[in-house]
């Protein structure tokens, strides 16, 4: 299939280091899966089961650095120095041989998956960002809809084999593109989140005599970010819709099933905002 101009693989502006290490939360039975954030750098953290987490260290940072010969085990305690200690914990509980590092890179979204009797599927489609677990589960999506329509053949043909094929992108594309413009979110605001007012200051205030030394000063009267409270607020009301969306397949039939699943029951109160946006816990 030929390719367009413009699907070069974009760099996302992130390397990422992933291990699995043998750890266990005290607060596995309730949470088992964690997010922290830093200015341009984030965490992320998942049960696997039997005792043991699989983690993702998310750094802004140029494409392309060798690493041969480096432990990357000391260069992510570097990274998360003075982090929680769950993230440095997790860290230190995987050997430096197991820790494996990548650049993150998509594509940008493309309208044409087929061309004749050829069609695209998974990564070849519609590679994005990990950064919602979703590019398996995407391919598992397009298996299943291009062998639906491929179902719906009656006497085969190359006419009838192309309008399946057709069947089969309207009905993926718009969705697929859909989460790939989620997994590339999260990664624009985390490379843009700020903890407090005056915290990593913009590189033009170099430029402005006394406009360091003024954010400095702010930095230290830690008042929360006008970024954080907001995306606090717009997270509670858009989160449940979001992942529904993400999680359900994207049709009725996918929430239906999502209904009738049995999930663990956890109590509310466990996801109770402990205060107010911005200063919450």
């Amino acid at each position: 299939m030929k390719g367009t101009e413009g699907d070069e693989p974009c760099y996302s502006g992130y390397t990422c280091y992933t291990g699995v290490a043998k750890y266990e939360p005290k607060d596995i039975d309730e949470v088992g899966y964690q997010v922290f954030l830093g200015y341009r750098q984030y965490f992320v953290t998942s049960d696997i089961g039997d005792g043991m987490c699989q983690w993702y260290a998310m750094k802004a940072q140029d494409n392309g650095m060798q690493d041969e010969g480096v432990n990357r085990q000391d260069v992510c305690l570097d990274l998360y120095n003075g982090w929680n200690p769950e993230v440095v914990d997790r860290i230190k509980a995987t050997p430096d041989e197991d820790i494996e590092r990548r650049d993150i890179f998509d594509r940008r979204p493309s309208l044409i998956w087929c061309d004749g009797n050829a069609a695209l599927i998974g990564d070849a489609a519609h590679a994005m960002q990990p950064n919602m677990g979703q590019g398996g589960c995407q391919a598992i999506e397009d298996a299943l809809a291009l062998a639906e329509e491929l179902q719906k053949i009656n006497e085969p043909s190359n006419a009838a084999v192309q309008m399946a094929l057709a069947r089969y992108q309207c009905r993926r594309v718009v969705r697929a593109s859909a989460v790939m413009g989620f997994a590339r979110m999260a990664a624009v605001m985390t490379a843009t989140y700020r903890d407090r007012l005056g915290e990593a200051p913009y590189q033009f205030y170099k430029a402005i005599p006394g406009a360091i030394e003024f954010w400095e000063k702010v930095e230290k009267m830690n008042i929360p970010h006008p970024g954080k409270v907001v995306g606090q607020i717009a997270m509670m009301f858009s989160i449940d819709l979001i992942l529904q969306y993400i999680t359900a397949g994207g049709d009725a039939r996918g929430s239906e099933l999502l209904q009738k699943q049995k999930v663990r029951e956890i109590p509310e109160d466990v996801f109770k905002m402990r205060g107010i946006p911005g200063f919450a816990e």
